[in-house]
């Protein structure tokens, strides 16, 4: 299931493929809501800094794929 993930106001907004929206304002809360729904760390991504205001900056990046790629250890 792929997820684009981007700054919404002071929140993120993951957008599923099918269209359905996840806002949460915690990169480490989103992460855990994702991988309970499923998704891998493989199947977000971000924009970068070239598209502007929508993409996270670079610690909320950082944030929510460690902590996604740390439940997926600890999950197997």
């Amino acid at each position: 299931m792929k997820v684009h993930v981007t700054q919404w106001e002071d929140k993120l907004r993951a957008t599923f493929e099918d269209g359905r929206d996840l806002v949460c304002g915690d990169p480490q809360e989103l992460a855990l809501q994702l991988r309970g729904l499923g998704v891998s760390s493989a199947d977000v991504t971000l924009p970068d800094w070239r598209e502007g205001d929508i993409a996270p900056h670079s610690g909320i990046k950082i944030a929510l794929f460690a902590a996604m790629k740390g439940h997926e250890k600890a999950g197997h």
